[in-house]
């Protein structure tokens, strides 16, 4: 159960922390009633103005009192998953709460529990949040998103990066900054301010300045390999031999300069593709140094293991047209080239749009802008990539493609698959899958953007229609109907 925290250590009942003194704990003592010294902030200038993930438990807690206090320009963003009920909306309004005290503007986005899946919820959770962050720090024109992640969690990381991967690349695991997402949301960062100090020295600030946290008990449920590491094999490691969790820092910086290192002198990909020259006379350990970079800067929510990368090494000798699939992206054998591809947004309120006549909306990195209603004129052109919509189809849905679904095609007898429309159009088999297809208020095909537009577009001359346009960072089809 959540329960709000209360100044200092006192918690509400079943907030309970169930924890020692945090001062006591890695060695940190400060003297009776003297405050510990602020938690001092790894940012750069360039990182401002900023938005920072609050889920208003005492890290994130702390992180957004610290950077109000530094009289930094923040924002600041909290999801609702609803997975915990009445504590889902307690956390909220208590984040709620705590901007407006602090006069920070908030952004929340609340997912209907309905869309998690059942099993790996940790990952798609974190697919949700960083998907809603990027599109608002893009929105809202800041530099970058801060996350609460301490040296703690970063000794975590370590531990479960050596339980999967023997890597240099894994075991430098959190990064103090790095791209957010270069496909999604280009020119935006992350940043973790405190991933250099301790968890006992971020509660001990929370705790001697009275500050007010919430508690979720998930963070406890061992059945999670984190929280198992977290509560169990971290501290009987600190008992065995203290300064575990310094060391693996350490470990984790070391390898972050080797990683670093070797990337300088290895050559690398270039925007979402690597070139299959780019290994050229390169040993076996270079060229899965140059496949994991390139995992890490182009899809940076898939977990780096040693089995993904020997997957893409295989992937660079299979046929072109072959492809690895993961959750958060796929990687598509071209004929010179892997290609990139990061899985659609995780958010259930993108699997789906829907659009209104005088509306522009984004459908990942396509738009569709829908125009007035207007007489339908004469001559409608021949461009794939503009639909007069009959104004009764209203309002529109924009969503992926089925396997199997069909389009009546404007002009012609034929009703053929979707899928073989978009070969003929020479559209590349790493877009096909995430191809949106135009659908009626009553769910009928209406239009395969940039293809070809189905008979539902069809409007007698001078009826009311609305004229929408498509637009893509790669129009590649040169189909007509």
């Amino acid at each position: 159960m959540g329960a709000y925290g209360t100044e200092g250590p006192k918690h509400a009942p079943g907030g309970r922390l169930h924890r020692r003194d945090a001062r006591f704990q890695h060695g940190l003592t400060y003297r009776s009633g003297m405050p510990p010294p602020d938690l001092p902030l790894d940012l750069h200038p360039s990182d401002v103005p900023l938005l920072v993930g609050v889920s208003g438990g005492r890290d994130s807690v702390t992180l957004l009192h610290r950077l109000v206090a530094e009289g930094m320009a923040v924002e600041a963003a909290h999801v609702n998953y609803g997975l915990r009920g009445a504590d889902s909306d307690a956390d909220e309004a208590f984040v709620r709460d705590l901007c407006a005290r602090l006069g920070v503007p908030l952004h929340v986005h609340r997912v209907p529990p309905s869309g998690a899946p059942a099993a790996n919820r940790q990952a798609w959770a974190r697919a949700v949040r960083y998907t809603f962050f990027g599109e608002t720090a893009a929105a809202r024109g800041l530099a970058a998103v801060a996350v609460a992640h301490h040296a703690d969690d970063q000794a975590e990381t370590v531990l479960l990066a050596l339980q999967r991967s023997a890597s240099l690349a894994a075991v430098a695991a959190m990064r103090p900054r790095r791209d957010l997402d270069r496909q999604r949301f280009p020119g935006i960062a992350l940043v973790r301010p405190l991933l250099h100090v301790q968890r006992a020295e971020v509660h001990a600030c929370a705790e001697a300045r009275g500050w007010a946290w919430r508690e979720d008990a998930s963070n406890r449920d061992r059945r999670y390999v984190r929280a198992a590491v977290r509560h169990d094999l971290l501290p009987a490691l600190e008992c065995l031999a203290p300064g575990t969790t310094e060391r693996l820092v350490h470990v984790a910086a070391v390898a972050a300069r080797l990683v670093d290192h070797r990337r300088q002198a290895t050559p690398t990909a270039t925007d979402d593709r690597l070139p299959l020259g780019a290994w050229e006379g390169l040993g076996t350990d270079e060229r899965n140094a140059v496949l994991a970079e390139a995992l890490r800067r182009f899809l940076p929510n898939v977990d780096l293991r040693r089995s993904r990368v020997e997957a893409l090494r295989v992937l660079t000798d299979a046929q072109p047209g072959r492809a690895v699939v993961w959750p958060d992206g796929t990687v598509w054998r071209e004929r010179d080239a892997l290609r990139f591809v990061a899985a659609p947004p995780a958010s259930p309120s993108e699997a789906t749009v829907v659009v209104q006549p005088r509306q522009t909306v984004a459908y990942g990195r396509r738009t569709f802008e829908a125009g007035d209603s207007l007489p339908m004129p004469a001559d409608p052109g021949r461009d794939p990539h503009v639909a007069y919509v009959p104004l009764l189809a209203f309002p529109l849905a924009i969503r992926p493609w089925q396997p199997g679904e069909r389009l009546s095609v404007l002009g012609a007898s034929e009703l053929p698959r979707i899928s073989g429309l978009l070969t003929r159009a020479k559209v590349p088999p790493s877009e096909r899958d995430g191809w949106p297809v135009v659908t009626s208020a009553s769910g009928d095909p209406l239009w395969l953007p940039g293809v070809r537009i189905g008979r539902g577009c069809a409007v007698a001359v001078g009826e009311p229609c609305v004229r929408v346009v498509f637009s893509s960072e790669s129009q590649t089809s040169t189909a007509y109907f």
